[in-house]
C-alpha cells in the first residue's frame, strides 16, 4: 500500500477546506498542511475550489503518530 496516492475531486461542501478534506480522508483534520504541501498549493481559497482534483497522498501509521 505504501506510496498509493488517490485522486480525489473537490466537492462544494469541502470548498477552500483543506481541514474538512483531511478529515475525510486521515480523519484527523491535523494533515490538512501535508495535503497542501504535497499538491503545491500555497492558498486553499484558490485552489480548493469545486471540480478541482486534489492528489491524496498515503500515509502509514508512523507519519500520524
Amino acid at each position: 500500500k505504501l506510496g498509493k496516492d488517490q485522486v480525489g475531486t473537490v466537492k462544494q461542501y469541502v470548498e477552500s477546506r483543506p481541514d474538512t478534506i483531511s478529515d475525510i480522508f486521515y480523519n484527523t483534520a491535523s494533515h490538512w498542511w501535508y495535503l497542501l504541501l504535497y499538491n503545491n498549493m500555497n492558498d486553499p481559497f484558490e485552489s480548493l475550489k469545486p471540480g478541482n482534483n486534489l492528489l491524496i497522498p498515503f500515509i502509514d501509521d508512523t507519519f500520524s503518530r
